[in-house]
């Protein structure tokens, strides 16, 4: 979606954060720029382990995402931007803010709008928790050698960084549409599936991760919340697609993605 706005000149990669968010704090937000939140350089903490009980509290209550971003993604730099990765919700959810900034509109709607329906993702979407969805599955946590139902989280708290609702076939769709270029530019698919350039030299991309299977190269990209952990991999060279989502969190599945993987691009 970002890289989207930006093909539009509504978003660009080096301008920095309080130029699309001018109430957020100027000391550290002038120096993180769109490029350092999607490669997640920025330097922000990760919001839910860096709030003590947060998980217990802060994730099952209802947020004003502004609020949310200025209580749990306006704390100190851990790193100066650019200098590493390291992976945190806050940059998400500040783009997800930076997308509205541009837009005029909710995340949710540019969502469904400018990507979403484009690549026909039919089942796709945001919901909130009193809505009653079809099939959705439950999740489950494991640990001690049992299963647990997942503790509840309140879906206004991943918003941008991973409250989003699909199926295998939404994924796959994004997949081809993005591979033929109805989507993105080549030149933009180039730069986000790059190596960003950081200090302690990290192979990440824009929202993604530059792994090695066998030689080959492969972009990986995981996500999880409680009840929840999913993996996709992309092999451009073949337009190879695998994604995995598993309703059980703590318990990802061994051994297997590595042997479809294989058959794919083997």
């Amino acid at each position: 979606l970002v890289m989207r706005l930006v093909e539009q000149d509504l978003v660009d990669l080096g301008t920095a954060l309080v130029s699309y968010l001018p109430d957020y704090r100027q000391d550290t937000g002038s120096r993180i720029t769109v490029h350092h939140l999607l490669s997640h350089t920025s330097g922000l903490t990760h919001y839910p382990s860096a709030a003590p009980g947060f998980m217990l509290d802060a994730a099952r209550r209802p947020h004003d995402r502004r609020e949310f971003a200025r209580v749990y993604c306006s704390g100190d730099l851990a790193s100066e931007p650019g200098e590493r990765f390291g992976y945190s919700n806050d940059n998400y959810h500040l783009l997800g803010l930076v997308v509205e900034a541009v837009t005029g509109g909710t995340y949710e709607d540019a969502l469904a709008r400018r990507v979403l329906a484009p690549a026909g993702m039919t089942a796709a979407g945001f919901v909130r928790h009193e809505t009653i969805v079809p099939q959705l599955a439950s999740g489950y946590e494991w640990a001690d050698d049992h299963y647990t139902n997942a503790p509840f989280v309140e879906m206004s708290v991943p918003w941008a960084a991973g409250g989003l609702i699909g199926t295998v076939g939404d994924l796959f769709r994004l997949h081809r549409a993005l591979d033929s270029g109805r989507l993105l530019r080549p030149a933009s698919l180039d730069r986000m599936f790059s190596p960003q350039a950081t200090r302690d030299a990290q192979p990440v991309g824009y929202g993604c991760i530059l792994s090695r299977f066998e030689g080959h190269e492969v972009i990986v990209v995981p996500g999880s919340l409680p009840g929840l952990d999913n993996m996709l991999w992309f092999h451009r060279p073949s337009a190879s697609f695998m994604a995995l989502l598993s309703n059980v969190w703590g318990r990802r599945p061994t051994g297997v993605p590595g042997a479809i993987l294989k058959r794919l691009i083997g």
